[in-house]
């Protein structure tokens, strides 16, 4: 039992907040649904000792997400922001993740780039970032909440290789959906529109238990791409709430038009501006939904 100094962090940080700390080769512990357990990050070697955790943050080295999965059974929740996750770390080998109730997999900066290098160079059998992300997404039909997106999304190799993703996503049980944009991606993109090609003979399941849908850094106003509403708005027949964070206002007088038609439960269209636009589009849009 950890002295009272030892400070209780939250569940969902807990590992973030120790990898900074663990460059100086300290160890935290959380307390987590009343039970503690220790989580220590050596200087050198990052990798986590954990035990029976019910969240998990990855870390950005395959030794220390192998060392995660092999502690998977009771997973409930993982999440990671590192291009190095996506590198064959014996996955195969490890405990599947198959009770996942909570993902975030996203990749920004510059880990985009180093991965779209690696996934040139790696051997036939190792496997991508898509390949990861798909695999996660079969493998836990019962996924309620998803965050995905970050530089992978619009730097993706191919166009296929997002419709992959896309197509993968689970609806049965899936709640929130948020989906990550990034400026620089959206600038340098060999695929400007990420969403611009959902083919046509996709099987694509309504999202029918999904409430929250969160898009955050889009500037480019993909959200009001005809793409994206073929993919998303018109599957959400039960949405509920719409979040447009540090938002570009690009389509979406457009956008707002297709919610308001594609789902009659909506309650709530939230958009917050990137601060390039002024006040009379946001009321127009305001007004427009008090009209429609």
């Amino acid at each position: 039992m950890p002295d009272s100094s030892t400070p209780i962090l939250p569940p969902e940080i807990i590992l973030h907040n120790t990898l900074s700390l663990g460059q100086s080769g300290l160890a935290q512990c959380a307390r987590i649904n009343k039970t503690w357990y220790g989580c220590c990050i050596p200087l050198l070697w990052k990798v986590v000792q954990i035990f029976r955790r019910k969240d998990i943050d990855c870390l950005d080295s395959p030794e220390g997400l192998a060392g995660l999965i092999r502690n998977a059974h009771h997973t409930h929740t993982l999440a990671t922001s590192q291009a190095s996750v996506a590198k064959s770390f014996a996955f195969r080998a490890s405990p599947p993740y198959t009770a996942l109730k909570t993902l975030r997999y996203q990749v920004r900066g510059e880990q985009s780039m180093r991965l779209r290098l690696e996934a040139q160079t790696e051997a036939e059998d190792s496997l991508g970032y898509s390949q990861v992300l798909c695999r996660l997404l079969n493998q836990n039909p019962g996924l309620r909440s998803l965050t995905v997106g970050g530089e992978w999304l619009m730097n993706a190799l191919d166009v296929e290789d997002i419709n992959g993703v896309l197509k993968c996503i689970p609806t049965a049980e899936l709640d929130r959906l948020e989906i990550t944009f990034d400026y620089t991606s959206n600038k340098q993109s060999q695929n400007a529109m990420a969403f611009a090609q959902v083919f046509a003979d996709q099987d694509m399941e309504p999202f029918v238990s999904l409430k929250e849908l969160i898009i955050t850094d889009c500037f480019e106003g993909q959200f009001g791409e005809p793409g994206f509403e073929k993919w998303c708005i018109k599957r959400c027949v039960s949405l509920e709430s719409i979040r447009l964070e540090n938002c570009g206002s690009h389509s979406l007088e457009n956008f707002a038009r297709s919610v308001f038609v594609s789902c009659p439960k909506l309650t709530r269209l939230a958009f917050r501006s990137d601060g390039e636009e002024d006040d009379t589009t946001l009321m127009h849009v305001v007004m427009m939904s008090f009209e429609g």
